[in-house]
């Protein structure tokens, strides 16, 4: 609330500064901070009702005055009222609107603002110095603590300043003793010091509120890009294991994948299989239907023999060129080797005419290993690409199409 009080009577400005004082121009969700922040005085407000009873009650005492008793039971009732409208406020729903809550917030401060003006005024009024010891007393705290509480929302801490102050600079203006003409001077002056402190206390609290939604924004946006960036991480990722044409595993993949697999098998003392695949003939084949030709051929191998090898620990993979590799996970020899047949069998049901091949279509070789790590201590993945790899050459020396297993 930029000014204090000008703003409310600067000529052409009443309805801004109107709008600005119930905190209309901001957005919904730091009304709603701002709605959290007044709504969490209880213990103040606990605090108000001791002082109500007390300085009543003293008041009462010392000089037996009705006003004090009357007084004191509605100033405590409207704080009774004002403590069950924070019990609400926390069991509102969040649909509901923010300036329904802080318009009734301020009504209710101002109308203990009133209370405690008209107390003042009848205790400065009284002429009993013991009297106006105290409303001066409680005054001066019921000032100090609206400023410092309700800054978040003008309306509520200047309207309580004026309206508090108001009628005990009126009484010390008509009081009969002319000591009070000072005073009044010192009260204005009270009220100004007052505004100036609501009017820096709300930049602040603005401030913090917005310098916290922008951190909470920031945040947010720092986990979405945190987000992407780890999706991202992760499709690179799996782009930098995967062979752009077929779509399964490249070389680097497999590495990775069969020292895992070693690993695995050798914790658990399982088996461990490996298939080497090779084309029959594929230069051949590339040469007389040309390279599209013999990608989409590669397409269609590494789709059958992905189709087959189905097991989640399973790996298939492009070795490179025109040969592929399969990891079998938790496997013996007889299984693989049965496994490889089958896949040998699914390759040349694929029926892809090729003139060079004794078949007359794309056929494959298949070199089969299998290994228990944990029974050779000695023994390293490389030792298992060896045999698979030795079972292929002899696969394809004696006559192609076939499978061969290491004994």
């Amino acid at each position: 609330m930029d000014g204090g009080l000008a703003e409310f009577v600067r000529p052409g400005r009443l309805g801004q500064a109107w709008h600005r004082a119930f905190a209309s121009h901001l957005s919904g969700s730091l009304q709603w901070r701002l709605a959290d922040a007044i709504y969490r005085q209880r213990q103040t407000h606990l605090a108000a009702l001791l002082a109500v009873l007390v300085a009543g009650g003293t008041v009462w005492w010392h000089t037996g005055s009705p006003w004090a008793v009357r007084w004191t039971a509605v100033a405590s009732l409207l704080l009774v009222v004002r403590l069950g409208d924070y019990i609400a406020y926390c069991r509102r729903r969040r649909t509901e609107s923010p300036q329904r809550w802080i318009r009734r917030f301020v009504a209710g401060a101002w109308l203990q603002a009133a209370l405690w003006g008209a107390g003042s005024a009848a205790a400065v009024l009284a002429g009993d110095s013991y009297t106006q010891l105290v409303a001066i007393a409680v005054q001066s705290g019921v000032l100090a603590a609206a400023a410092a509480r309700n800054n978040g929302v003008p309306a509520a801490a200047i309207g309580q300043v004026v309206i508090t102050v108001t009628p005990m600079l009126v009484a010390c203006l008509l009081a009969p003793d002319p000591r009070f003409r000072p005073f009044a001077l010192l009260v204005a002056l009270n009220v100004f010091a007052t505004l100036t402190i609501v009017s820096n206390l709300h930049r602040q609290t603005l401030g913090l509120l917005l310098a916290g939604q922008r951190n909470e924004a920031l945040l947010r946006t720092l986990g979405t890009v945190n987000a992407e960036l780890a999706e991202a991480n992760r499709r690179l990722e799996s782009l930098a294991v995967t062979d752009a044409l077929t779509g399964i595993a490249n070389r680097r993949g497999f590495d990775l994948a069969l020292q895992a697999e070693w690993q695995r098998a050798r914790r658990a003392g399982q088996g461990l299989a490996l298939l080497f695949i090779d084309i029959d003939l594929f230069k051949p084949f590339n040469d007389t239907f040309g390279h599209p030709a013999g990608d989409e051929c590669l397409r269609r191998i590494a789709a059958s023999i992905a189709a087959v090898v189905r097991r989640p620990g399973d790996v298939v993979a492009r070795y490179g060129g025109e040969e592929f590799a399969v990891i079998l996970a938790d496997t013996g020899q007889p299984a693989a080797e049965e496994l490889a047949e089958r896949l040998r069998v699914q390759v040349q049901a694929l029926a892809l005419r090729h003139p060079h091949s004794q078949p007359g279509v794309v056929t494959v070789s298949v070199g089969v290993a299998a290994i228990e790590p944990a029974q050779l201590p000695a023994a390293a993945p490389a030792d298992l690409v060896a045999l698979a790899d030795r079972e292929l050459y002899r696969a394809k020396t004696s006559g192609r199409n076939r499978v061969r297993c290491a004994a």
